[in-house]
């Protein structure tokens, strides 16, 4: 049976999307310990927010800071904007005291921690954030009572459904066609694309009044574009971030959100490449019953060298959003990326230069801007980042915030992380496990699986010799790197600039292969459209 990707795509085989989680039994010194331990974090009870509300005098609850407009900032260090901490210091210390004197010990819930998607938390978080969403140009409010099935309104756009891509928990999700008013009334098959045709978008449809993810993705571009016009990232990462086009809310009845159509996802790609350069798209295969129509295949270095580019776009997109949005994505994974665009080609020209550069400047300075020599532009080409219900506003808390969740709680997740699986608190450790995970699976053509072996946290799979991956050792550490994180300390967040320096310098070696490469690449791309 194929499965599908993030906008609902059929693999004919290979990696399977959001396949469950693979939880295996932990030594004992591994497991959840029987006693949350602070060590001076604020460790935020969510689930007690509004408990801790109703139990305040009417006069104190006016502490819980209200959310107002962020301001840009294009100085000094940090965070590029500032924003209004939904929570205090002092009252998450408040909550922390009240859960320990109220609780005992070895409570079920003690033991879980924090589950930082709780609806109460959630729920307080739109509260706060409503009056401001409610003012932005492409948030429309409905008074349907019932959920659209067919016909979707935007402001004055009408779309009508076109087939439907993927069903699950947080939502459907259709292709949609736009129409006008009109064209509304023509006869069509639902989920068969009519004869009109029409620009095609998509639509997720959410049984839930609160556009979070709406939200989350207008503020994470925001954020993003604030850092790179202040100079404070020099690479765009603004593309790799799904843009929302619009959203309608009907009060408490549902959140239809409407974003670009892409066609192909990330693990079209990986598929393609993983069955031997065979995991077409159905489309495809239908050509290839010409014999003008044959598939290009890609060699093993030639899909390794493009497997570099890939992972340097993904580690400036995780440093964007962390360092530069302080967002948590918190669903990272293969199937929640799509092709966007095409591979760049390098400028062998200023590579040369750089080169020249670096040679003048002596060993061991990586101050050469390897983005200069990306043909189309310093900012991110191919991948694309979609579902952002899970995120985490990391700027809305104290900074010294961490979280924790149950054993329950992450056998549920489809990649949870090695804190996760420890019952450790974490923060950006959830999207940097993740990430190191898209990256394997990108390279080695399956999904990582890991293993602790002297403290150290591994792939179970993991070549140590260059004869047939010539970037082993660039592969090694980066996501023993990123697997590997001692703590929620800023001080113990890796140095994403030293891993993708490595990329770098790899690509530079090998401009021409990679160029070639990518070309050949993009020729595959244009094959897998339908």
């Amino acid at each position: 049976m194929p499965f599908e990707n993030g906008h609902g795509n059929q693999n004919t085989s290979g990696i399977e999307n959001n396949r469950p989680s693979e939880v295996d039994d932990l030594p004992p010194e591994a497991h959840v310990p029987r006693r949350v331990e602070r060590h001076d974090r604020h460790l935020i009870d969510v689930s007690n927010v509004f408990v801790e509300e109703a139990l305040r005098p009417l006069s104190q609850q006016q502490e819980l800071l209200t959310t107002s407009s962020p301001t840009e900032n294009c100085g000094g260090g940090g965070m590029n904007t500032q924003i209004t901490q939904l929570f205090s210091p002092s009252q998450v210390r408040e909550l922390l005291a009240r859960q320990a004197s109220s609780r005992s010990p070895l409570s079920p819930t003690c033991q879980a921690g924090v589950n930082p998607w709780t609806s109460k938390f959630t729920d307080l978080f739109w509260t706060k954030i409503a009056a401001r969403v409610a003012k932005w140009s492409n948030y429309f409010v409905s008074d349907d009572l019932i959920p659209p099935k067919r016909f979707f309104s935007f402001g004055d756009q009408l779309y009508e459904r076109v087939k439907s891509l993927s069903a699950g928990g947080h939502g459907k999700i259709w292709v949609v066609a736009l129409r006008t008013q009109g064209e509304s009334q023509v006869s069509t098959t639902v989920d068969h694309p009519p004869d009109s045709g029409g620009l095609m978008r998509v639509v997720k449809l959410q049984l839930c009044d609160m556009p979070l993810e709406f939200y989350y993705m207008r503020e994470v571009r925001r954020r993003l574009a604030s850092a790179f016009n202040c100079g404070k990232i020099s690479f765009d990462v603004r593309p790799a971030i799904c843009p929302v086009l619009a959203a309608t809310c009907s009060p408490y009845v549902y959140t239809s959100l409407l974003m670009p159509y892409y066609a192909v996802g990330l693990l079209d790609w990986i598929n393609y490449s993983a069955n031997g350069n065979r995991g077409r798209s159905s489309a495809v295969q239908t050509r290839d019953r010409h014999p003008h129509r044959r598939p290009l295949v890609l060699e093993k270095s030639e899909e390794e060298v493009l497997s570099m580019y890939l992972a340097f776009e993904l580690l400036w997109l995780v440093e964007g959003l962390h360092i530069h949005a302080g967002i948590i994505h918190g669903d990272i994974k293969p199937d929640n990326f799509r092709i966007s665009g095409r591979f760049p080609l390098l400028d062998c020209a200023t590579l040369d230069a750089l080169s020249e550069e670096q040679q003048q400047m002596g060993p061991g300075v990586k101050e050469v801007d390897f983005g200069s020599s990306l043909m189309s532009g310093k900012s991110a080409k191919v991948l694309l980042l979609i579902d952002f219900g899970l995120c985490i506003d990391m700027a809305r808390f104290p900074g010294d915030t961490v979280f924790k969740v149950g054993r329950e709680v992450t056998k549920k997740r489809a990649f949870p992380c090695i804190e996760m699986l420890t019952g450790k608190p974490w923060t950006f450790q959830l999207d940097l496990f993740n990430i190191a995970g898209v990256i394997y699976t990108i390279v080695f053509k399956r999904y990582m699986k890991v293993d602790c072996s002297n403290g150290v946290w591994l792939p179970r799979f993991l070549p140590q010799s260059s004869r047939i991956y010539r970037g082993a050792s660039i592969w090694r550490n980066i996501i023993t790197t990123l697997l590997n994180i001692k703590s929620c300390s800023s001080e113990d967040y890796p140095h994403l600039a030293a891993l993708r320096y490595e990329l770098e310098v790899f690509l530079q070696e090998h401009a021409t292969e990679y160029n070639l490469a990518a070309e050949k690449a993009n020729s595959i791309l244009t094959g897998l459209m339908p």
